[in-house]
């Protein structure tokens, strides 16, 4: 108990020493069209590693995925992820770190330990939507129209059109490790927050289907 008292503290001390900049640039801007995948690695410690490839299988991105870290740059969190470059640039993109504290699932993004926006999932009861910010401005929302497929469909803010989309891979080598395939139909959309938006819709996909599992055991004594 004190130590969860301690994380709160923490998580609420360190965001407000937190230097806040305005959005400047997007994360990784495409000019053109783009189709790519973003895929679950197999072999993977954190059990949360991303690679994105392109159209002809050529690494564009990696996450990388530490929910074993408490601490981001934000205080206490609950999950961290990194995206970067490929090897050999390696270079980090920015940090999407889980919110401790939050109504609804929400990660902030960090770039060289500067807040640069958030995801946040909106409390829409009949779908998912996850909103994604620049800062504290709406810019793109990604709204589930296949349940199934986990097929999302990506709206611009401003223009309020379709800007691209993406949905789970049916086949599946490995329970809970999912690929998707993702579709950006118009130049000028920021790459690097598609990428995001794809990778908390599935950790949080798989933090609902690990709470079903327990529900069902539970169930079962």
């Amino acid at each position: 108990m004190l130590y969860l008292l301690f994380l709160l503290l923490l998580s609420s001390t360190s965001s407000l020493s937190l230097t806040v900049t305005p959005f400047t640039s997007p994360l990784s801007l495409s000019l053109t069209p783009l189709t790519f995948t973003v895929c679950e690695n197999l072999l993977s410690i954190s059990g949360e590693d991303f690679t994105v490839y392109s159209s002809t299988s050529e690494p564009l991105y990696k996450i990388i995925g530490s929910n074993k870290v408490p601490f981001g740059i934000g205080g206490a969190v609950l999950d961290k992820l990194e995206l970067r470059y490929p090897p050999p640039s390696n270079a980090e993109i920015c940090t999407i770190e889980r919110r401790l504290i939050s109504p609804t699932t929400t990660y902030d993004i960090y770039i060289t330990g500067r807040y640069y926006g958030k995801i946040v999932r909106s409390l829409n009861p009949i779908k998912k939507v996850y909103d994604f910010y620049y800062g504290e401005v709406k810019w793109y929302t990604a709204t589930c129209s296949n349940v199934l497929s986990r097929k999302f469909v990506i709206n611009d803010v401003r223009t309020r059109k379709k800007v691209g989309e993406f949905s789970r891979n049916l086949i599946e080598f490995k329970e809970d490790v999912d690929s998707y395939g993702c579709v950006v139909e118009v130049g000028g959309v920021d790459v690097g927050a598609v990428v995001a938006l794809v990778c908390v819709v599935d950790e949080d996909h798989d933090e609902e289907v690990e709470k079903k599992r327990k529900i069902r055991k539970e169930k079962k004594k």
